[in-house]
């Protein structure tokens, strides 16, 4: 008889079955190298506090030996914002390298049928990373209030995953144009999809901050996943607001086609955001699936 699969079992997992790593500030540490990943994609990230922040509450992650890319935006005031930020990003990266160490070990949450074992890592991640910025909470009253937007890829081979909470986007730049792969989940966000509204309208819309999803507030946080189509040569953009509620796409689109270098393209993006008033934190990150090595 063939042995249950455990991490379908929706056992509870101790937080020491996850430890946080070691990282600081707002940037992960540097991973160790994977080849095989860096034949397949090359990134780049770039964070900045902007022109009006004393500090940033942004975090993100760059990790091509887990396939693993994240932007998350703290919020909650004082220094809770940007100790949710980081702790998402921790919990996130060491539940991936401890999927990666122990592929038997039990989940946290159910595998999502519907997403499959490899679908469904990021989403359990969130939530995962959900309950411990509730758990840290709850212990400290100074950040009671505190939570995070993330959006996350995870990259396998030639497939590419989106999940999300919160109004961080991740956009697709394939071919000199760009779209978003993810839906924010804001007030001004189902406000556009519900009424679908004039460019008047929208920036006359007197709730634009207000965020409906995000990791910390709820103790059952719904995230949204999907596969997408990453071709060679595309081009995956992970952001907080401080980019996009700044820069349009079509200029996002422009900078992205003027500028091959991953990282010059990041401070292009970034420097665009604060020319417009640099009012938020912002952070970008980008993925590019490398082309064919030609024979």
């Amino acid at each position: 008889m063939a042995e249950p699969d455990r991490r379908a079992t929706g056992a509870p997992t101790t937080a020491a079955a996850f430890p946080a790593s070691d990282s600081a500030g707002s940037e992960s540490p540097a991973p160790p190298k994977s080849p095989q990943a860096e034949r397949l994609w090359e990134s780049a990230a770039l964070t900045d506090v902007g022109k009006v922040r004393d500090h940033n509450e942004d975090f993100h992650v760059v990790r091509p030996d887990l396939g693993l890319f994240m932007v998350c935006d703290g919020m909650g005031g004082h220094s809770a914002g940007e100790v949710a930020s980081q702790l998402a990003a921790e919990v996130t990266s060491a539940f991936f390298e401890r999927c990666d160490r122990d592929p038997e070990g039990t989940w946290p949450f159910r595998v999502d049928q519907k997403l499959g074992e490899e679908g469904s890592r990021l989403s359990v991640a969130l939530r995962y990373a959900n309950d411990k910025i509730r758990e840290m909470a709850r212990a400290d009253s100074k950040k009671g209030n505190m939570g995070t937007t993330a959006v996350a890829a995870f990259l396998r081979g030639e497939r590419s995953w989106i999940a999300h909470a919160g109004d961080s986007r991740a956009y697709l730049f394939r071919d000199g144009r760009i779209w978003p792969v993810t839906a924010d989940h804001s007030l001004l966000g189902d406000f556009i999809r519900s009424k679908r509204p004039t460019a008047q309208e929208i920036q006359a819309f007197p709730y634009k901050n207000v965020i409906s999803r995000a990791l910390g507030p709820a103790a059952d946080v719904k995230i949204d996943s999907s596969l997408i189509d990453m071709l060679p040569g595309d081009v995956l953009l992970l952001c907080c607001d401080g980019l996009h509620g700044l820069v349009s796409d079509d200029q996002m689109a422009r900078l992205l086609t003027e500028t091959e270098d991953l990282e010059q393209a990041c401070r292009k993006l970034v420097d665009a955001a604060n020319d417009a008033g640099g009012v938020d934190n912002v952070t970008v990150v980008l993925v590019r699936r490398r082309l064919p090595a030609r024979p």
